[in-house]
This record gives C-alpha cells, structure tokens and sequence, in this order.
C-alpha cells in the first residue's frame, strides 16, 4: 500500500464532488454527538481534543485548490472546542492555514463532532468522536482496559487510516450499475436560512421486537416507513408521477476490509412505484428488505464501486482544469445524481464505548447533512437500548416526519420528541402523543 506523504495527500473518490457543491445551502456538514450525564468540562475537553489531533494527522488538515484537482494539505494551527449552535450543520470555511474540515462543539451535557463530508463519512467520524469521548471520560477518573476499535491517543497512526480505499479495492474489468430516473420529491420550499431538526428517541428492544414481528432489520423497516411517509406526501400533493427511491449508505468497510478514516461508503437504492398500484405496508417491507438484501451483495457493490472510480480515471476529465471540472461535477450532482433520490436515511448501526465508559453516556445522535434538492432527510444511530431517529429537513413541510413517526408510535413504538423548532411543530407533537 502506498502511502501519502504527511504534508498533503489527495481527496478521496467520494469526496471530489462534494467541494464543487459545498455553499451556504448544501453545506457537506453532518452531525454527531454524544449526550452525557454530566455537564462537559471545556478544559478537560480542550486537553482530550489536543492529545487526540496528535493521533490523527490526516483530520489535522485544511483544503488547498490545485490546478487540477483539490488536496488536502497539513493544518499546523490548533483545533479549539467551539460553543454549540440551535442552527446545526451550518457551511464553514475550511480552505486556508488555521482551518479544519471539523469542529468540535459542546453545550451543557452535550458534546458535538461537525465535520465535511470532503474530510470523512459517518464510520470515520463516529469512530473519531467515540475515541475522543473516551479519552474525556478517561481523563476524568475512567480506566479504559481495551481500546479495541478506538484510537488510543499514545499509540501511532496505522498508515491505513489515511488510504484511499476506493483505489484499492478497484476493479476495471467489472461493468457499472444500470442508470436510474429520477424519483418524486416532496413539492415543498426551501428554507434558506434554518435547518429544521427533529429526533425521536426509542427503545431499541421495542424497535428490534417490531423488526421482527416483520420478519426483517431494523434498516429496511425504517426504509420502509420513509417510503409510506413519502407515499402519504405524494398523494397529499395529487401528484402521482415518479418511482419512490431511498437511498441508503453502505459502510463499505464491511464488505471491504479496511481502517480508513476517510470516506469509504456507497449506497443501496431500494424503490417502490405507486404508478403501478398501491402497496400496503407489509409489501413495502418486504420488498425493501428484498431489494437491499440484493443490493447489499459484495459483486453488486463493486459495480458501484467501478462506476465511481472509473469518473475519476477518464483520461479527458483528469486534464480538464479543477475550474471546469467543478462546473462539470455539480451540474451532474446536482442535476442527475440527487434527483434520482426521494430522500436518505442512513443508519450507523449499534455504536459501542468501553464498559467503563457506558454508563457516563445517556445517548448519541447523527443528523445528515442539509440538501436542497431532496431537503428531507434521515440520520440513526443506536447506543445501548436508545436508537436516535433524526429526521433535519430545509423544507418548510413537515408532513414526512409527521407521518414517519405517527406510524411509529402506531407501531406500539413509545417515541420521545426533540426538536430545534418547537414552535412549528407543537401540532405535530400533539398528534404523536395522542398516538400513543
């Protein structure tokens, strides 16, 4: 494996399209934080964040404009924990000496990691807040027999945190995917200006027993349960036109093994078409369970994998100057890629602390990262028996979150609601409660 020198090294094949997008209104900027049971300590914070940069060089980094292609290049100056903000996600510059493509931020109990999607994905940066968490937490009294799968902020950098996964796992014999229409969106405006959050937490005994009763994952119930919300919206609007289509993220880690801390992820796109007929829920589930188990085959992975890279490799687009490839990559994103997409919901799975650790911790979050075009969207995250349903949205509707969680609590599933606008959405909590 190569490995890049500490100064600079390229951008990763998931991350090239995301500086040529990345504004004011699609930001690349997603979310996670962890809740604790005590108010955080900024200085202690401050110390953990320090010890833990010095473990990862490759986040200590800000964003350079070459000729003909961005890179990444070494940050000397000094990550700072930051106050939180009721507007998350929020674009932030990240070009130039003294800026990084994260930020640490805490408010009472909370500690906060908000990061570019240009720098790393949810396993890189989950992993990252995790190792940070802990050293907090061990710096205040916690003995941490085993880091397992976190950085311990005395060891070295494993030189395949830093790899370009996507390269290595390259194949330019296997053919691309079939290319996909577009799919109906909500016809709702955008606002410009806040990004409306909302989360529900569960009991994830409850959520796993009604996954069951299904005969399926958790996953592709909640998938599911997008689609019948999207459903309820489209038939709202009289405007029956266009394939239901979700795109889901795939950490590719665990069907390509790799420690990368960058990007490493793809998707899975399962659909239903309510041209054809009407589904009832118990089909929905079915065959959303049925479309992402084929999806989630490793050869059909890498056909995605191949179309992404192969981009990248031809030979024309490689010479064109960054400046006509940054026109030429949003308009394909922007005008191609999203509107093939409904919405998301991406799931980062059970996440894990040490034992000793655990207990400090009430719960996690993960909100993805604002988008105009499909402008509702899903981030989950599991710790312990609390799942976090995020839904943020720049969409001044709210009827998707509305439906998702009304089926949820009409599941027999108790929801508990939180959310950054309390005013627009009292009715909608009212309707939830009533639910249940």
């Amino acid at each position: 494996m190569s490995v890049q020198p500490a100064a600079w090294f390229r951008l990763d094949n998931a991350a090239l399209v995301f500086p040529a997008v990345a504004g004011s209104r699609y930001t690349t900027v997603f979310r996670i934080s962890a809740t604790l049971t005590r108010p955080v300590e900024l200085d202690r914070l401050s110390t953990a964040l320090t010890r833990l940069a010095r473990r990862t060089p490759y986040f200590q980094v800000h964003l350079r404009r070459g000729l003909f292609w961005y890179f990444f290049e070494e940050n000397s100056g000094m990550q700072r924990v930051m106050a939180d903000s009721r507007n998350p996600c929020r674009d932030f510059n990240i070009r130039g000496a003294g800026r990084f493509a994260y930020r640490i931020r805490a408010f009472g109990s909370r500690i906060a990691l908000e990061v570019s999607h240009i720098l790393t994905d949810g396993t890189g940066a989950m992993r990252f807040l995790r190792s940070l968490v802990a050293e907090y937490l061990r710096l205040g009294g916690c003995r941490i027999d085993a880091y397992d799968d976190l950085l311990d902020p005395d060891s070295e950098p494993d030189p395949e945190e830093n790899e370009d996964a996507f390269d290595r796992y390259y194949r330019r014999e296997v053919p691309g995917p079939d290319a996909k229409g577009r799919a109906w969106r909500a016809p709702s405006t955008v606002d410009r200006h806040r990004y409306f959050v909302t989360t529900g937490r569960v009991s994830t005994t409850a959520l796993l027993a009604l996954a069951k009763s299904y005969g399926v994952k958790v996953t592709p119930l909640l998938v599911a349960m997008h689609m019948e919300a999207i459903e309820s919206s489209m038939h709202a609007s009289g405007s029956v036109t266009r394939p239901i289509r979700v795109l889901v993220p795939v950490n590719m880690r665990s069907f390509f093994p790799s420690s990368t801390m960058r990007n490493f992820f793809l998707y899975v796109d399962p659909e239903i078409d309510p041209r054809v007929g009407e589904w009832s829920f118990d089909e929905k589930v079915r065959i959303v369970a049925r479309q992402m188990e084929l999806g989630l085959d490793r050869r059909q992975l890498q056909r995605h994998l191949v179309r992404n890279i192969g981009s990248e490799r031809n030979p024309v687009l490689r010479v064109v100057p960054r400046t006509v490839k940054d026109w030429i990559l949003a308009y394909v994103y922007r005008r191609v890629n999203e509107p093939r997409f409904s919405g998301s919901l991406s799931n980062l799975g059970a996440v894990r602390l040490p034992e000793s650790c655990g207990d400090h911790v009430k719960h996690l979050d993960f909100m993805p990262p604002p988008n105009p075009v499909t402008r509702t969207n899903c981030g989950v995250v599991t710790f312990g028996d609390r799942t976090s349903i995020t839904w943020a949205s720049v969409a001044h509707d709210r009827t998707i979150e509305r439906e998702f969680f009304r089926l949820l609590v009409s599941s027999g599933v108790r929801v508990e609601l939180e959310t950054n606008y309390t005013e627009l959405w009292r009715d909608a909590c009212r309707t939830v409660t009533d639910a249940e």
